[in-house]
């Protein structure tokens, strides 16, 4: 889904010296959110083994095992640059759950900061359940509140 790169890519958009700093070419976008689900934070903490045969490992060739890269492009490293509302969202199945939850202790209590957990044990409820499931009734609420998010700021 590229939690990961559309954090990386609204923080890059928000500020110029992150942008030339990660060699991005990018358009002039006016923002007034970001929305993610089951983002990945931290590119270092993954490890090798979560990275196996996983898309940051081919997104990143053989830099992932470079952790001052990996570091580099990693969204905790310019968090604290975000201005924009920012909508996260999890759930207690995702295998990369403990991203998203180190997410959240880095932005609760910031303004515009909303992030929903859905606990449910139903195996279908995970990562990005509600973009690739959007049937199940913990899709629908996630989806339901990301318009809720919306609707707010419009």
């Amino acid at each position: 889904a590229g939690g990961h790169l559309a954090l990386l890519i609204s923080i890059a958009l928000q500020n110029k010296e992150i942008k030339e700093k990660l060699e991005l070419d990018l358009p002039e976008l006016s923002l007034i959110a970001t929305v993610l689900s089951c983002p990945v934070y931290n590119y270092t903490k993954l490890g090798e083994g979560m990275l196996k045969n996983n898309s940051l490992k081919r997104m990143k060739g053989p830099k992932y095992l470079d952790k001052e890269h990996m570091d580099k492009y990693s969204p905790h490293t310019y968090i604290s640059y975000n201005k924009l509302p920012l909508f996260v969202s999890t759930c207690k199945l995702d295998f990369i759950r403990e991203e998203s939850l180190a997410l959240n202790s880095d932005m609760k209590d910031k303004p515009g900061y909303v992030f929903v957990d859905v606990d449910s044990d139903d195996k279908r409820v995970d990562h990005v359940h509600n973009i690739t499931k959007t049937d199940l009734k913990e899709s629908i609420y996630v989806n339901n509140e990301i318009v809720k998010f919306i609707d707010k700021l419009i």
